[in-house]
């Protein structure tokens, strides 16, 4: 059985920055062996960020978000600057159903080393990071963006740990992986915002169940 285990935490007990609506975790993927030991498979980020929080408190949403490289790109899409998540957005979401909750949990990034792809194990450790996460978000979001496509993919790995990844070996063109990445997203609920390479789900909405083996086992 898959387990995701979350890194140690720790935050500054006392800290004014717009960082602190920020809520970083991240992880790894672990599988049993035939010893039964644990083994790495892979790794997880995800990043909440309490909107709601910083209104209360008075601080400006938009500096919450800039302060973080990542979470920026996702304000200037899903965000109409009134501190609301854009009407489009909302209604892709949430359709007619929508309540004013504008805080915003990221799928960052989850990655599958390569011996242990084709597995469903993305899917099932996509399915546990909503169920455990999406408490208190109006929104989920992630970006159908191929992670071998970020750097020179002309360089070879270096070290085991680059190596496990298997980047170096893909050989599909980048729309043809990006269109196939959407579709695997689409079978936990995911819809893409147009335009952008963003894709959102509502937290409501129940996630499909599926096995590690990536076979769907209720709805």
């Amino acid at each position: 059985m898959l387990t995701l285990r979350c890194s140690e935490n720790e935050f500054l007990a006392e800290d004014d920055e717009p960082s602190r609506f920020i809520f970083e975790y991240d992880g790894k993927l672990l599988l049993p062996d035939r010893a039964d030991e644990e083994t790495d498979v892979g790794y997880f980020s995800v990043k909440y960020v309490d909107v709601g929080g910083a209104v209360t408190e008075r601080e400006s949403v938009f500096d919450v978000f800039d302060s973080d490289s990542t979470c920026i790109q996702y304000y200037e899409a899903l965000y109409d600057g009134n501190d609301d998540i854009k009407p489009r957005v909302a209604r892709l979401a949430h359709g007619d159903d929508y309540l004013w909750n504008p805080s915003l949990l990221i799928l960052d990034r989850l990655v599958v080393y390569r011996e242990y792809r084709g597995r469903g194990v993305g899917l099932v450790a996509l399915r546990a990071l909503i169920h455990r996460f999406r408490a208190g978000a109006g929104l989920i979001a992630l970006k159908a963006f191929p992670l071998q496509y970020e750097g020179d993919r002309s360089v070879k790995p270096e070290g085991p740990d680059e190596a496990k990844l298997g980047y170096d070996q893909f050989h599909v063109p980048m729309p043809k992986a990006t269109s196939k990445l959407r579709s695997y997203y689409r079978q936990v609920g995911f819809l893409q915002v147009p335009r952008t390479q963003v894709m959102v789900r509502s937290p409501e909405v129940p996630v499909r169940d599926v096995t590690s083996n990536g076979n769907e086992t209720s709805a």
